[in-house]
């Protein structure tokens, strides 16, 4: 084999490795300050997207953003959608940087499930996140 072709097949394992690295380390996570809530009680929720590496790391960015919930099933009229206009197509996390993207507050007035749900787009991307939080009585 020739050394052109090893290199080739070097940098090509390499990139790989490392794209997979960097998706596994920066990622969107949807927050709350505990995981069971009783009644009466407000739950504060959070969507950050999180840098784990050492190193800035390039990522789309989110043009539009649907952020809501429900208990048990129903709809709890917390949360809004927003169109966002990005200063480019891409933004770069500082290393160990998390961004707050939106905080929400929702009031937990029954027990039952909460679930918090967030669905963005970008050029690259479209998504939904979800956490789901338990309300005692």
């Amino acid at each position: 084999m020739s050394q052109l072709r090893r290199l080739w097949i070097f940098v090509f394992v390499a990139l790989a490795i490392g794209i997979t690295v960097i998706k596994g380390n920066v990622r969107y996570e949807i927050r709350t300050d505990k995981e069971e809530y009783s009644v009466g009680e407000t739950v504060h929720a959070s969507f950050v997207i999180v840098n784990r590496l050492p190193f800035p790391v390039p990522t789309s960015a989110i043009t539009f953003m649907d952020f809501g919930c429900t208990l048990n099933g129903k709809p709890t009229g917390a949360g809004h959608s927003a169109h966002i206009t990005p200063t480019g197509r891409t933004i770069f996390l500082k290393p160990g940087e998390e961004a707050l993207l939106t905080p929400v507050k929702i009031f937990a007035n029954e027990s039952g499930e909460l679930k918090i749900y967030v669905r963005i787009e970008g050029p690259d991307r479209e998504s939904t996140y979800t956490k789901t939080v338990t309300i005692n009585p």
